[in-house]
């Protein structure tokens, strides 16, 4: 009695298949988000504080990169400094606390003082923002921080909403 019916030749001919498919998948996949987030789609409005240096180059990166699906108007500052950036300024950070209920992230410059810094994450952290740090990656001692990156442009994840967390996701796709 034959108990194998396909050969191993069939077999690897099936995987190389299934692999070049997804493949195919993913590369089409992304290059179809990629065109949907340049023409205004899929798209996450952020608010940006701190006109420095580390400010300055993200926003120029999500400006020149539309594909990310990141928007933002300007940059928001602690204190008032010269425009010689030609970087729009979106006003004082009292502007983006009257203004949070249009943004759904929020990167802040790790150069403000660590009070802003403390208020601005007990702010996003009871409106339920998320909130994400542009370090020059020195001295932390956050809570739990997760460092990611942007191109060239390294970040620090703060704080971590409830749906972050797989089992969380997993209930709610279940209840829906």
């Amino acid at each position: 009695v034959d108990y194998y019916t396909f050969s191993i030749k069939s077999i690897l001919f099936s995987v190389f298949v299934f692999t070049i498919f997804i493949l195919f998948f993913r590369v089409l996949t992304h290059f179809i988000l990629d065109r949907y987030r340049s023409y205004g789609g899929n798209i996450k409005r952020i608010a940006i504080i701190g006109y420095d240096k580390m400010g300055i180059s993200f926003y120029k990166t999500i400006k020149n990169n539309t594909h990310l699906g990141l928007r933002s108007s300007g940059i928001y500052f602690y204190k008032k400094k010269a425009n010689n950036y030609k970087v729009p300024v979106n006003g004082s950070i009292d502007n983006f606390f009257s203004n949070s209920n249009t943004y759904d992230e929020v990167f802040i410059s790790v150069k403000l003082p660590l009070t802003v810094q403390k208020q601005i994450i007990d702010f996003c952290d009871r409106n339920l923002i998320s909130l994400k740090l542009l370090p020059e990656l020195v001295n932390y001692e956050f809570k739990n921080f997760f460092i990611k990156k942007l191109y060239n442009i390294p970040f620090i994840e703060v704080n971590q909403l409830p749906l972050d967390i797989w089992y969380n996701q997993f209930i709610k796709r279940a209840f829906d």
